[in-house]
């Protein structure tokens, strides 16, 4: 086989590949929750005289898709769980990269783009159905907004989490990744607070009160330094943890 890292033709071939080993469960979920949430619209139209709904559609729909968009990211590698379909993986005429590559790609560019789509025709049908029946508002989910692109890098953090999960771990990577990330959240929080208390002495701080405040413009002038800082934190961890999954994937494919 040809040793080249990356070839855009197996690429190709691999892809669509696990295109058709996945997309038909990718559609029946995508379709499934589409139709609940016009569901769910058209309740709540029928509630408020057609009011409201769209804010609701727009929550539900985007926890909807981003738990199960996880779902499906922890399942990239579902074929090496298994003896017989591990083999037939491991054999494929691709390289450790291009499967990779693969799997990350569908899990999160695709699914992301399949995602917005279903949201944008669901809202039109629900707004339809709003302007038809209850002459309320036209309105139609835009993804093209600040918020949009804010849980879109959300979700590609969230995927690089349970991406790691779904190249560790053999069985159940969804619930073993939401088991670690819990125990590692609760344990850094707890680290915090024992710094917090370390460093501030809150309680001297308490006893001391009146020589220790901060104006409240100080808050105002820190608060883009503090998210700026989360932000950097938390894409150095997707990339940690993306580069670790690969690690993690070559061992299991040797």
């Amino acid at each position: 086989m040809n040793r080249e890292l990356f070839n855009q033709d197996r690429f190709g071939l691999l892809f669509r590949r696990q295109v058709n080993l996945y997309m038909k469960s990718w559609i029946i979920a995508l379709i499934a929750i589409s139709g609940s949430l016009i569901f769910i619209s058209l309740l709540l139209m029928t509630a408020s005289s057609g009011q409201v709904w769209f804010e609701t559609f727009k929550t539900l729909g985007v926890i909807a898709f981003f738990i199960t968009g996880l779902i499906f990211t922890s399942n990239s590698f579902s074929e090496m769980g298994t003896y017989s379909r591990s083999l037939q993986y491991i054999t494929l005429p691709a390289t450790h990269f291009e499967k990779f590559a693969v799997g990350w790609f569908m899990s999160s560019v695709i699914y992301i783009l399949f995602s917005v789509v279903a949201l944008v025709f669901a809202s039109a049908f629900a707004g339809l159905l709003s302007l038809l029946l209850f002459k309320g508002e036209f309105v139609v989910f835009n993804p093209f907004v600040t918020k949009g692109a804010e849980v879109i890098l959300a979700y590609f953090i969230a995927h690089s989490a349970f991406f790691l999960g779904a190249a560790w771990f053999r069985r159940a990577a969804f619930f073993k990744t939401l088991l670690v990330m819990i125990i590692f959240n609760t344990t850094i929080n707890i680290l915090f607070v024992i710094m917090a208390f370390v460093i501030f002495k809150p309680f001297e701080m308490l006893s001391d009160a009146q020589s220790f405040y901060m104006p409240f413009d100080a808050f105002t002038k820190l608060e883009p330094i503090v998210r700026n800082s989360v932000f950097v934190y938390f894409s150095l961890l997707a990339i940690v943890f993306t580069i670790t999954a690969w690690v993690r994937f070559k061992e299991r494919e040797v």
